[in-house]
């Protein structure tokens, strides 16, 4: 449907250089291979195409090559990818943000469908890898928001920070105060 070529613009914008070794904090990056259905991390060598694999999210931004394998978004199969830092972490945290709701699904349009279908399959990559996370984030009913409709985004950041907020209160972190 779209593009990468805004996205590109983006790291060529804030980045100096396209390569991991620029970052401060060693970083991850999930990435579907088409071809045989594995999913691959990326953390050395070019960081731009790894970056946009990852985020090229199926019909909605093309498939990028690196080398001569084909990827997508990382989400397509495993969108809690802890695997490459499990053991190199004390303290593992995760956040979903696709949380299922499970209320009566009433006439749904093919989209409502669609998008229902992709946030039951993520969830079960997701909740099968909870127990290896001290903390796990799981704000309710976020599924009333679209992948497709970006509209309510305001919305779902606040609800996201409150439901957050409240979530580590509860295992007992307060907020810094910070004078700026």
């Amino acid at each position: 449907m779209f593009s990468s070529n805004f996205i590109l613009k983006l790291f060529t914008d804030h980045f100096p250089e396209d390569d991991f070794k620029i970052l401060k904090i060693p970083v991850y990056v999930a990435a579907t291979e088409m071809t045989h259905g594995i999913v691959s991390f990326f953390s050395e060598g070019p960081l731009f195409q790894p970056l946009l694999a990852s985020s090229s999210v199926p019909f909605i931004l093309p498939p990028v090559r690196i080398g001569e394998k084909i990827y997508v978004d990382g989400g397509v199969l495993d969108n809690l990818p802890i695997e490459p830092i499990i053991h190199k972490c004390d303290f593992l945290i995760a956040s979903h943000v696709n949380s299922i709701s499970y209320d009566e699904l009433k006439k749904m349009s093919l989209l409502k469908e669609f998008d229902r279908i992709l946030h039951l399959a993520i969830a079960k990559s997701v909740y099968s890898k909870v127990n290896s996370c001290k903390i796990f984030l799981d704000p309710p009913k976020m599924t009333k928001f679209s992948l497709f409709n970006k509209k309510y985004m305001d919305e779902m950041f606040q609800q996201v920070y409150e439901y957050t907020c409240a979530e580590l209160e509860d295992k007992g972190y307060r907020k810094l105060k910070i004078d700026i």
